[in-house]
């Protein structure tokens, strides 16, 4: 049987992994409720999206200043 190399834990993806440990202990020993882990998980990829969009924003400005200053923004 082959292994998938995500589904393993590794050094590379444990925080991964223990994110989803924490959420599965509070859903089945601290009662916490199915709809407020999702609004967790929800939240989460709002701010990791508005950080990809700052991300994006910040590579558009300085790309253009790094191509402009070298000279390979001109046609």
């Amino acid at each position: 049987m082959k292994k998938v190399a995500f589904l393993v834990p590794s050094p590379y993806n444990w925080l991964i992994w223990l994110n989803a440990l924490v959420m599965l202990t509070g859903l089945f020993f601290f009662n916490w409720r199915p709809v407020m882990v999702v609004m967790g998980y929800l939240f989460e990829t709002i701010i990791i999206g508005l950080i990809h969009i700052c991300k994006l924003f910040v590579v558009t400005y300085w790309g253009k200043i790094q191509q402009e200053s070298v000279g390979l923004g001109k046609t």
